[in-house]
């Protein structure tokens, strides 16, 4: 019998590994890579997300967007999320309690869906997405990768479609 999954995570400065570990039958472990969403809820982890090994594109566009949020004085009113291949939505709406493909009781591609960010950025294999809530200047900052995955599927059919240009605002609103 294969024993129950358990979360290890190993951090050294040359890497990030999120694994679960499983015991096989004979005795020997062995690791079994899950994705998992970088989530930036706040002014210390936003500046720690500027130490982490990540690849080049997806470091500087976070060194950007870290830069102006810290400039703005929104460090601590703004939750950033990396979503890559292997996420889900399910983790997403986990995370964040919404989901970017649905909306007043319509899902994307139902008829009168409308899209309800307010900007979305191709920026070159990655999306940008950026939802305020409310008044205060508090905001989810959404970086998805385009890259095929089966859990995110249906967001980046959403992004593809609407986000080839400059900068899109968002739907009805």
């Amino acid at each position: 019998m294969i024993d129950t999954y358990w979360r290890c995570v190993a951090l050294t400065p040359e890497r990030i590994t999120i694994t679960n570990r499983k015991r096989r039958p004979s005795g020997r472990y062995f690791f079994v890579r899950r994705p998992s969403m970088l989530s930036l809820y706040d002014a210390a982890a936003l500046r720690n997300a500027l130490t982490l090994p990540l690849r080049v594109g997806l470091k500087s566009l976070l060194e950007k967007r870290i830069a102006q949020i810290f400039a703005d004085g929104l460090e601590d009113l703004t939750h950033t999320i990396v979503l890559c291949p292997g996420d889900t939505e399910a983790a997403l709406k986990a995370e964040i309690l919404f989901s970017p493909l649905e909306r007043e009781g319509r899902r994307w591609g139902d008829p009168g869906f409308e899209t309800w960010w307010d900007w979305l950025h191709d920026h070159g294999g990655w999306f940008e997405l950026i939802y305020c809530v409310g008044n205060s200047g508090f905001a989810f900052v959404l970086f998805v990768e385009d890259a095929d995955s089966d859990g995110l599927a249906d967001l980046l059919a959403m992004c593809r479609a609407s986000g080839r240009g400059e900068g899109v605002g968002g739907g009805g609103d």
